[in-house]
């Protein structure tokens, strides 16, 4: 199960319920998330996400895939993920640094994510 919205400083937040996440509930989430990405750019925005993976399973190889594509079916300009778990934030830096997700950091706490999603 996910949660997605378009926050007050129009940054599209993505919130994951803990459990597994199935390719198909992966796709619906793209599909929410284009959606509104679509919608900032046609109103001459950028496109800023923040992902709230801290309480997701770690992701299977299919999910990995599905995921390393965001950037690249989205257009995003920046891409903040959250999580205080330590094998997340080792797949997702192996992922940035693979360079299958670029525009992409890591972070410990929503707070320092915003920041950079602004700056």
């Amino acid at each position: 199960m996910y949660k997605v919205f378009l926050n007050e400083d129009n940054i599209i937040e993505i919130y994951n319920e803990a459990g597994p996440k199935t390719p198909e509930e992966q796709a619906e989430t793209i599909t929410q998330v284009k959606k509104l990405g679509d919608q900032l750019r046609g109103e001459g925005k950028p496109i800023l996400i923040f992902d709230d993976i801290s309480k997701m399973d770690l992701p299977s190889e299919q999910l990995r895939k599905v995921g390393s594509t965001v950037e690249k079916l989205l257009d995003l300009d920046k891409f903040a993920l959250f999580t205080t778990d330590v094998q997340m934030k080792i797949i997702v830096k192996f992922m940035i640094e693979a360079g299958e997700v670029l525009k992409s950091k890591v972070f410990n706490n929503k707070e320092e994510a915003i920041v950079w999603l602004k700056s």
